[in-house]
């Protein structure tokens, strides 16, 4: 029986999340984290949304804020 915590790379998750269904909320990654991943225990929001404004800040993702005044997350076309 293997006990081993899954190794995973959040940073690399959240990119294929937003990459996938841009754009897309904070919330969605989250959700999608939650619904697409079998960890024993899965990011917080809280540490998703740090993710997601880290990968801002390094111009990997942008944020837009739509008409309804929502705010979500795109990739950066380079």
């Amino acid at each position: 029986m293997n006990t081993k915590k899954k190794e995973f790379n959040l940073d690399k998750i959240i990119l294929e999340i937003v990459r996938e269904m841009q754009p897309i909320s904070s919330e969605g990654v989250w959700m999608e984290i939650g619904e697409n991943l079998d960890l024993e225990s899965n990011p917080s929001q809280t540490e998703v949304n740090q993710r997601l404004k880290k990968m801002e800040k390094e111009n990997i993702l942008e944020r837009i804020r739509l008409k309804s005044g929502e705010e979500k997350y795109m990739v950066v076309e380079k």
